[in-house]
């Protein structure tokens, strides 16, 4: 079952020719009664599902804007139980015609029971419930240079605007994620993609003053070690 149950949200999803290629991937990574597979594959599951369309851009895309993003990197499959503290996903290649459905990886814990319940979340976002006739593409924004990741709220027709919703990060406290620069954005909190934008840029130029994470050498040791 979809936790996405809002009318006005819509969720993109693979065609059925692609779904079926795709458990034949599927069988590579799981046999065929695991947990995995049952929960990700199997029609009218009875426990919390989604289907994510993961988009995942530069530090540099970040700058420019959103304008020219428009093909996501994967989908990502996420299955679970009510009251279980854990949940399975999968990552598989986008579709494109012409080339296979793969997972590319698969796994199961907490973290993946976190983003059911932050997807369900998106129901009951006051943008969406007091706005029955803005309707939204739900999409996952990743900026992997600033170590976050969002919702998406691409504006249908009615929406105002899009908006963003981050989920995951470095997590400061319980409601808080930090980026870089001392920026914070609220978890599991809209915000206009303008405003988000705002933050995640300031938080980009921070990152480029760092400069690219480079491997520390280990410091030598104060005293020559004695030969045995």
């Amino acid at each position: 079952m979809n936790v996405i149950t809002a009318s006005n949200l819509r969720v993109p999803m693979p065609s059925a020719d692609f779904m079926r290629r795709l458990k034949v991937s599927l069988a590579g990574f799981a046999t065929p009664c695991s947990g995995l597979t049952t929960g990700l594959m199997v029609e009218n599951w009875d426990g919390p599902q989604a289907v994510h369309t993961i988009y995942s851009v530069a530090t540099s895309t970040i700058v420019k804007g959103l304008g020219q993003v428009t093909k996501p990197i994967s989908f990502r499959f996420l299955a679970g139980r009510r009251n279980e503290p854990v949940a399975r996903v999968c990552w598989t290649s986008p579709e494109v015609h012409g080339l296979p459905a793969k997972v590319v990886a698969a796994t199961e814990g907490a973290e993946a029971a976190e983003v059911l319940a932050s997807t369900e979340r998106l129901n009951y976002l006051q943008e969406v419930s007091g706005y029955p006739a803005h309707y939204y593409e739900v999409r996952v924004l990743r900026v992997p240079t600033l170590f976050i990741e969002t919702f998406w709220l691409k504006a249908l027709s009615g929406g105002p605007t899009d908006l963003v919703v981050p989920y995951a990060g470095v997590v400061a406290g319980t409601d808080d994620i930090k980026l870089p620069g001392g920026k914070t954005l609220k978890r599991n909190q809209s915000i206009p993609l303008e405003d988000f934008l705002t933050t995640a840029r300031a938080a980009a130029d921070a990152r480029i003053k760092i400069g690219p994470l480079k491997a520390r050498r280990p410091a030598p040791p104060s005293h020559p070690p004695k030969k045995i």
